[in-house]
């Protein structure tokens, strides 16, 4: 019985640690896009492609979390955030031309992609409140069998003491 969980657990706490992994590559992504956007310097731009490759990674890796319907909603509209601010901010970012622009002009580009990361964000803690609830839910039904197991220890050592005693009283 207790084998049931096991893999779901483990499969959960992979999927967690993907979307953390994911997480973290978007977090790369947005500090070295607004680095490069601040400072027109392309180094800063080495975090950004760190970061696509960790998020790339981490989005394949919590595809194993795509088994439990309960969180498929919460995912999709992770990943629909996600994609919303990569086209609608970090793509534009590679190319906004900062030396052409007004301050004022930077400012209301940075301020229009820390809204859009704010609003993948909030998705993506959502996935991983969820996520840490089912893992949760199942820890405790694992735990809720293993005490029962327990609770019924003595009466079946017992039952298995008089098993055995009455098969030495039958083979005599």
């Amino acid at each position: 019985m207790l084998g049931h969980y096991e893999p779901e657990i483990h499969a959960l706490l992979a999927g967690g640690n993907a979307i953390n992994q994911a997480h973290d590559g978007m977090l790369d992504e947005e500090t070295g896009l607004r680095g490069f956007i601040v400072t027109d310097d392309p180094v800063f731009l080495a975090p950004y492609y760190q970061g696509k490759d960790e998020l790339l990674d981490g989005d394949s890796a919590a595809l194993v979390l795509a088994t439990h319907s309960g969180l498929v909603g919460e995912i999709v509209s992770m990943r629909v955030a996600e994609e919303d601010w990569i086209s609608s901010w970090a793509i534009p970012a590679l190319t906004f031309p900062n030396s052409h622009n007004t301050v004022a002009t930077v400012e209301s580009f940075l301020l229009s992609g820390k809204n859009l990361f704010d609003a993948y964000r909030a998705t993506n803690s959502a996935v991983s409140t969820a996520v840490n609830a089912d893992i949760a839910g199942e820890q405790a039904q694992e735990h809720q069998i293993v005490l029962i197991a327990l609770a019924h220890w003595p009466s079946l050592s017992r039952a298995a003491t008089i098993a055995r005693s009455a098969r030495r009283w039958s083979s005599r």
